[in-house]
């Protein structure tokens, strides 16, 4: 849950197409009463759109409105160790009001797979990763997300702690 402005944001996960990341955007204060404790939201989806297996774990609203979402992904990321295909973590932005796009990334900006295969591996180990919190900093004006989480270091330990840092365009 996180809070910017009049907008509440929440996110999980849903067993909707196998498994999907939640996205939900309501408005503060709550019109919730006693007779209906409960509120609709502003926009929600399921991302990404049909594709399935993705899940969100946390969520994060930067000073200049960005809504930055962690979790991990099997459909939207890559594994360098084929065929044997694991969830992998991934950084998601979204704007802070309104859809921004369709598709397969519907709502938002941008999105990456968190540690990178880009360069050598996080773990020797090509396990299962998984980002679990996401906060932003400035630093020397420069935004900077920050996001924590787990991988597999080997066939039976998926506890590894890691932190990684990515600028506020992924």
């Amino acid at each position: 849950v996180a809070i910017y402005g009049t907008n509440l944001y929440v996110v999980g996960t849903t067993l909707n197409n196998g498994v999907n990341g939640i996205y939900a955007r309501m408005g503060l204060p709550m019109q919730a009463t006693t007779s209906q404790p409960f509120q609709t939201p502003y926009e929600s989806f399921n991302w990404p759109s049909s594709a399935g297996g993705t899940r969100f774990n946390g969520v994060h609203v930067s000073l200049d409105g960005g809504v930055y979402v962690v979790g991990d992904s099997f459909t939207r990321t890559v594994d360098s160790v084929p065929p044997d295909k694991e969830a992998k973590g991934i950084a998601v932005r979204f704007p802070s009001t309104g859809f921004f796009s369709s598709g397969v990334n519907i709502g938002s900006i941008w999105d990456e797979q968190v540690p990178s295969t880009a360069s050598s591996p996080l773990f020797a180990y090509y396990g299962i990763e998984e980002l679990k919190a996401v906060v932003t900093a400035r630093e020397n004006g420069t935004n900077f997300v920050y996001a924590t989480g787990k991988g597999q270091d080997t066939a039976v330990h998926e506890g590894r702690l890691f932190l990684a840092k990515l600028d506020e365009n992924g």
